[in-house]
């Protein structure tokens, strides 16, 4: 069963009472430093809130205002607070009791005395600073463990069973975690992988890769028909159709031309045919000049869009809207899920912003007067040039198998014995006849042009053919009726000789005077009108927005790059003494109200170096193991109860640490662009990344402190939960038994280490049946624990949620009698800080 007073879903606001900055003196000012911390968590306001509250013995009595400021505060649920003395009792004050301000009885308040926070640390020697400093970073420690907010509620819990709700600790910690020097190699390795190489070509752009609204603009959008982008009756159109009618004319001229009428009275068909000819060629020179303006004046660099707009209208030129139906999904979300795609891959910073700057090449309209040259290409400024209709007309040739052919019907025909062989010149007067046909109805007449008919080989080839059949007739008897069947074939076959030479000469003709290229020419004037449409101004100022969205990307996950690719690192490995803003000796934190709850007003947790404003984070100080001595904990002596973390890194840590660099980075882009899918808690509007530079350096900030703080084992909360971390065991070099020996210390023998001094001894309970036991570790490790099932007395264990400490914690509760009430004047009350009502 559930202890009751366990709330879901608390946030625990660390208040340092030591420090006069930190301590509210006001309503308004604790409001401040609650709403701080809410935005931080990326909460809203919670039903149940709960205060760790630091302060010294002395101070429990002296800070009464404070501290009834604290239990006032307004929620719709109940408020809870913890506060951990620092520190032993003021010298001199008889009898020995630990005092307690009367709004501190009270059953939702707790008590912590930790006299000694190092554990006999309190004459020990400090490697970086003094014995105060030590103590700051043991106090660092155990504020990390108490603000954990399942340990917070068993803590509290367990001083509610206590008399005065007031115990004193002892406890045992093992840092489940790589070294120091581990962990700062893996993370600059991590980082510099994750920014890739910048010398390095970036990988091939695919198309196939983008969706949506972005792969219809990159793509150059839809190809549309010519009457897509021509008003009906405008400047263009009437042009167009002009040029279309135009080549109809030509093709009924020229399918006249080839046909046996052709050759019959091809004369007038022949006139029409190069009238027709030149009417498409000076269409299409208008046409071709329209385009060519439109392109010039409002395609240039200088041309305004106001301008540009007015000249197509003019023009009668309109760019078609968008394909399909409805509100296409914006260009720029697809960019953004285009970008989290690439990084979900793992490519490096600089490999996606290698690929964002050719996306970004290919958005950005081009000046329609660059495709000028293009248009001069497919269709000269003078389309008439191309074209002659002067040329030869070969209607015979001197070819052997066009002589051939005469050859043989010239003796089929004069197969006749004696006089009858003259009966061959009708098939020749058929044949001559048609020559004479062709010579007046070639089609290159009106031009001057001359014409091919061969007639010295084809009489040559007769004459041989008809001698031929003369012989056969003379030497041969040739029956009467194959004679006449020969003459009859040798007519037919002229007759049809002629109209099939007379169609391929046309054909011939037609093919050398180069009038196909108007029709070509008018299909490429029309594709590079469309190309030019597509290019320019369709979907402009989209397509810019977004040229320009993602060019700016590509800076930022470049400048983003290069602060992480930098030797020393912006993000290095960060020691106590940063990590939670307690290295002031006093235990004031520069950062004003709540600095050492580490969080960013997104809801991204603030790591060491963290600046407030600026483009550059300054490196977290390294501390330097000595020779000889103790190893340094954040510039301090480890604590007597922490096991330092002493794994190395193992090989498959590099690729852990990539990808949560990646996946950070990807929620991070989420919340900037306010995609679906991010993975962590959402952040309020006001804590969202203004800039997608900010989101990547607040995605590298929150990776790095995630490590800092959990180590590498627990999932990050932004991470992906399909990834596979690999096995702890493997990657920090720390077996099952040692965990089980850090959370139930009495299997190596081992004592909690009581954070009591001496005089603090005498007041605490001797029942220890009146010890109340926490044994806490993070719920990551616990399948590590539950191998080879757990050990006895785990059964209420605590599994956070984060951290990367496992040990045990035991409350012992003062003496009956040693804790005293102290009841204040009476006053006015607290001050709401603004001279207006409380709260």
């Amino acid at each position: 069963m559930s202890d009751p007073t366990s709330l879901d879903g608390t946030v625990v606001v660390v208040l340092d009472f030591r420090s006069a900055r930190e301590r509210p003196a006001a309503r308004a000012q604790l409001r401040e430093a609650v709403a701080a911390r809410l935005r931080r968590e990326g909460a809203g306001e919670p039903e149940h809130l709960c205060f760790l509250v630091v302060d010294t013995p002395a101070g429990l009595t002296e800070h009464a205002t404070a501290y009834e400021l604290v239990m006032g505060y307004p929620t719709l649920g109940s408020v809870r607070v913890l506060c951990l003395a620092v520190g032993d009792l003021p010298r001199g004050r008889e009898p020995r009791r630990l005092r307690l301000v009367s709004v501190l009885r009270s059953t939702s308040v707790g008590v912590l005395w930790a006299a000694d926070p190092q554990a006999g640390g309190e004459t020990g020697e400090a490697t970086g600073g003094d014995a105060g400093a030590a103590r700051e970073a043991a106090l660092g420690v155990l504020l990390e463990l108490l603000r954990t907010p399942e340990l917070f509620d068993r803590v509290f819990a367990g001083l509610r069973h206590c008399p005065s709700s007031t115990a004193a600790p002892a406890v045992r910690v093992l840092e489940h975690d790589l070294s120091a020097a581990a962990r700062g190699r893996a993370w600059d390795g991590a980082l510099a992988r994750f920014a890739g190489d910048a010398a390095a070509e970036a990988p091939e752009f695919r198309m196939r890769d983008l969706s949506g609204r972005l792969a219809e603009l990159a793509g150059g959008g839809p190809r549309p028909a010519v009457d897509r982008f021509h008003v009906p009756g405008g400047p263009a159109d009437t042009a167009h159709r002009a040029c279309e009618q135009a080549l109809r004319d030509i093709d009924q001229a020229r399918s006249a031309l080839g046909r046996v009428e052709g050759l019959r009275s091809g004369r007038p068909v022949a006139e029409r045919l190069a009238r027709a000819v030149e009417d498409a060629a000076r269409a299409l020179r208008h046409y071709r000049d329209l385009v060519a303006g439109v392109l010039r004046d409002s395609g240039g660099l200088g041309a305004q869009p106001g301008d540009a707009g007015l000249l197509l209208s003019d023009a009668g030129i309109a760019v078609p809207p968008p394909v399909g139906g409805g509100r296409p999904r914006p260009a720029e979300e697809d960019l953004g899920r285009y970008t989290l795609r690439m990084l979900d891959e793992g490519l490096g910073l600089y490999a996606v912003a290698g690929r964002l700057t050719v996306l970004s090449e290919r958005l950005v309209p081009l000046p329609a007067g660059s495709r000028l040259p293009d248009l001069d290409r497919v269709c000269p400024p003078s389309p008439a040039g191309s074209v002659s209709t002067g040329h030869l007309f070969r209607f015979a040739s001197s070819r052997p198998g066009s002589l051939a052919l005469v050859a043989a019907l010239s003796f089929l025909g004069s197969l006749w014995p004696g006089p009858a062989v003259l009966l061959v010149l009708l098939p020749l007067a058929v044949l001559a006849g048609g020559h004479l046909l062709a010579f007046r109805a070639r089609p290159n007449r009106t031009a001057g042009g001359r014409v091919l008919l061969a007639g010295p080989a084809q009489t040559v080839a007769a004459a041989a053919g008809v001698a031929g059949g003369w012989a056969l007739g003379a030497f041969a008897t040739v029956p009467p009726w194959a004679a006449l069947a020969g003459l009859l074939l040798a007519v037919l076959g002229t007759l049809v000789l002629l109209p099939v030479r007379w169609a391929r000469a046309v054909d011939d003709w037609w093919a050398g005077s180069g009038a196909d290229c108007l029709a070509v020419g008018l299909e490429g004037v029309d594709e590079v009108l469309a190309e030019a449409i597509r290019q320019q101004w369709w979907a402009a100022a989209e397509r810019i927005r977004c040229a320009d969205a993602a060019r700016a990307l590509a800076g930022a996950l470049r400048a983003a790059a290069g602060t992480a690719g930098e030797p020393d690192g912006h993000w290095g490995a960060d020691g106590w003494d940063g990590a939670d803003g307690w290295d002031d000796e006093d235990g004031a934190d520069d950062d004003g109200w709540d600095g050492a709850d580490g969080e960013d007003d997104d809801g991204w947790p603030a790591g060491p170096g963290r600046p407030e404003s600026g483009d550059a984070f300054t490196p977290a100080p390294q501390p330097a193991r000595p020779a000889d001595g103790p190893a340094p904990y954040g510039g301090q002596t480890v604590p007597a109860w922490l096991d330092p973390g002493v794994g190395d890194a193992g090989p498959a840590l590099l690729c852990i640490l990539v990808s949560d660099l990646a996946d950070a980075t990807v929620d991070a882009l989420c919340r900037h662009w306010g995609l679906a899918g991010s993975r962590a808690r959402p952040a309020p509007a006001s804590g969202h990344p203004a800039t997608p530079e900010q989101a990547v350096r607040r995605a590298v900030e929150a990776a790095h402190v995630h490590l800092s703080r959990n180590g590498v084992v627990p999932v990050p909360p932004f991470a992906r939960q399909d990834r596979w971390r690999g096995d702890p065991v493997a990657l920090l070099g720390v077996g099952p038994q040692r965990l089980r020996e850090a959370l139930v210390p009495e299997l190596a023998g081992r004592r909690l280490q009581p954070l009591c001094s001496p005089d603090q001894l005498a007041l605490l309970s001797r029942d220890p049946e009146a010890a109340r036991l926490i044994r806490f570790a993070p719920e990551a490790v616990r399948p590590l624990l539950e191998g080879d099932s757990l050990p006895d007395g785990t059964d209420g264990a605590v599994w956070t949620a984060s951290g990367r400490f496992v040990g045990a914690l035991q409350l012992t509760p003062l003496r009956l009698g040693t804790v005293e009430t102290v009841w204040p004047l009476a006053d006015e009350g607290p001050n709401d800080g603004v001279g207006g009502p409380a709260w």
